[in-house]
């Protein structure tokens, strides 16, 4: 396995993570804003979307097709299918 392949691979899911966290504290932000029975939600409503069948089965979908490869195949496949980072 290329160490070039696999720093790839890691800056790929760093950006994956920063962007959720990203995601989740912007969320939070703008809670307060929230009438108030709403306030508290933010958790559930990111664990109910992450529930989603249809959001699940796309994301299975799209994994299986890395499964059963030689590991530098499917670590190349799975590089093309993360979102590449913003330039920005």
């Amino acid at each position: 396995m290329k160490p070039s392949v696999v720093n790839q691979l890691l800056d790929a899911l760093e950006d994956l993570i920063i962007e959720n966290q990203a995601y989740k504290s912007a969320l939070k932000s703008v809670e307060p804003f929230f009438p108030p029975q709403a306030r508290g939600r933010v958790e559930l409503v990111v664990q109910t979307a992450k529930n989603d069948p249809l959001i699940r089965q796309t994301v299975h979908q799209r994994f299986s097709e890395l499964r059963d490869k030689s590991v530098d195949e499917s670590l190349e496949r799975l590089l093309r299918l993360l979102p590449k980072k913003d330039a920005s």
